[in-house]
């Protein structure tokens, strides 16, 4: 899975808000290459920098979720919980109450089916909630195919998290928009589609200007769509650009 947004280099809430800058609001670097990237151990925070979550795999290469976590209270180093799975950079989440992870799914390949994994929660370690492509995307002709797998999640803004991180907004590539409360996993019905559309939007623009080079530019609209529509994980971004 995805998307632009770990392709243009930015926020690893999973990583760890030093490298690069925070979550990469997307899904590290699987965006050009048909290629599974290399397996490694990793530390990754929460979006306030309260629970740290070390990830080990079982294999050096590739997506097949073997491995193991392990989060920690940054303050104290206290074990928090352990996880009995491996997501690569980027798609393990941890959330500042110590309780809650969230997972999104490794690359998508069951073109037929949508069987893969596309996001899953979890509390103090325990699986709560998993949804499976197929069970999120209303038109699958919208996917995007490369030589081994799809993306189907929207290309430009794919997620979003909202400040009190209760929330996690996933927006699809067929235009469809879910979203999830953290603590249950429970799909709720989003009320703020006006505002979620015009951000992405002015998100866009944003990005274009980026891409130029114009960072200067750049930095105001991304503002206005914090404003618009608040995500941390573009808050983590916005922070890193100043």
């Amino acid at each position: 899975m995805t998307m632009a947004w770990a392709k243009r280099g930015w926020l690893c809430l999973a990583a760890g808000a030093a490298a690069l800058a925070g979550l990469t609001l997307g899904l590290a670097a699987e965006a050009g290459a048909d290629t599974p990237l290399r397996a490694s151990v990793y530390v990754c925070q929460s979006p306030g920098g309260r629970v740290s979550l070390e990830m080990t795999p079982a294999e050096p290469r590739g997506e097949s979720g073997r491995g193991r976590g392990l989060a920690r209270d940054k303050a104290s180093g206290r074990v928090l919980y352990s996880l009995d799975w491996y997501a690569s950079r980027g798609k393990a989440i941890p959330l500042d109450d110590g309780l809650g992870v969230i997972r999104l799914g490794p690359w998508a390949g069951d073109r037929l089916g949508l069987s893969d994994l596309a996001v899953a929660f979890y509390r103090q370690g325990r699986e709560i909630k998993r949804y499976r492509v197929s069970e999120l995307l209303r038109d699958r002709g919208k996917i995007i195919r490369t030589a081994s797998h799809y993306f189907w999640m929207d290309r430009d803004y794919p997620l979003g998290l909202s400040p009190d991180q209760r929330l996690l907004t996933i927006f699809l590539v067929d235009g469809g928009v879910v979203q999830f409360a953290t603590a249950s996993g429970a799909r709720v019905e989003p009320k703020d589609l006006a505002s979620m559309a015009q951000a992405r939007q002015v998100f866009v623009r944003a990005e274009q200007l980026r891409s130029r080079g114009d960072t200067r530019a750049a930095l105001p609209l991304y503002q206005q769509s914090l404003r618009l529509w608040p995500n941390l994980f573009l808050e983590e971004k916005v922070r890193h650009l100043r």
